[in-house]
C-alpha cells in the first residue's frame, strides 16, 4: 500500500484586486528529507521561475534566473534552516506582484491577456488566465 503525498506548486489569482497591482498566491508543498532544508527552503520564493503567456500572440516570456549557487551567509545559516520542518510534507505560501518581476526579453507593449504560471524544483504550477488587464513585463 502507498501513501500519496500531495506535493507540488500551485498557484492562485484574486480577481478582486486592482489591475494596476496584480498579485499571485501561491504555496509549494514537498516532502522535506532531514538535512535537506537548507537546499530546499534557502532560495524560495526569489528562485521561483515565471512563464507568461501572451493569449493574444502565443509568445511565452520567462522570468530572470535568480538561483544562487553558494550561500553570502556563511555557515551558521545552515544550523538556522535545520531547525525546520523535515521527514514530512512542508508547505510554503508565498506572494508575487507581477510587474515586480524581471523577465528576459520581454515585449516593450503591455500585455492585454495572459496566462502564468511557475515552477520551481522541477514543479509546474498549475495555469492561471488573467483576461482584460495591462502588464508591461519589467526588464533590466
Amino acid at each position: 500500500m502507498f501513501l500519496e503525498i500531495p506535493q507540488g506548486l500551485v498557484i492562485s489569482f484574486d480577481g478582486n484586486v486592482q489591475r494596476t497591482q496584480i498579485e499571485i498566491h501561491g504555496t509549494y508543498n514537498t516532502f522535506v528529507n532531514c538535512g535537506s532544508q537548507y537546499a530546499i527552503w534557502h532560495q524560495f520564493p526569489s528562485a521561483i521561475r515565471y512563464a507568461i503567456k501572451d493569449i493574444d500572440s502565443g509568445e511565452i516570456y520567462m522570468s530572470i534566473n535568480n538561483e544562487l549557487s553558494i550561500s553570502p551567509s556563511g555557515n551558521q545559516i545552515y544550523e538556522a534552516y535545520s531547525k525546520k520542518e523535515c521527514g514530512k510534507v512542508v508547505s510554503e505560501s508565498f506572494s508575487m506582484i507581477l510587474s515586480d518581476i524581471y523577465f528576459v526579453s520581454p515585449p516593450k507593449t503591455p500585455i492585454k491577456n495572459l496566462e502564468i504560471s511557475c515552477s520551481y524544483y522541477n514543479t509546474r504550477s498549475n495555469a492561471v488566465k488573467i483576461l482584460n488587464t495591462s502588464l508591461l513585463l519589467k526588464s533590466f
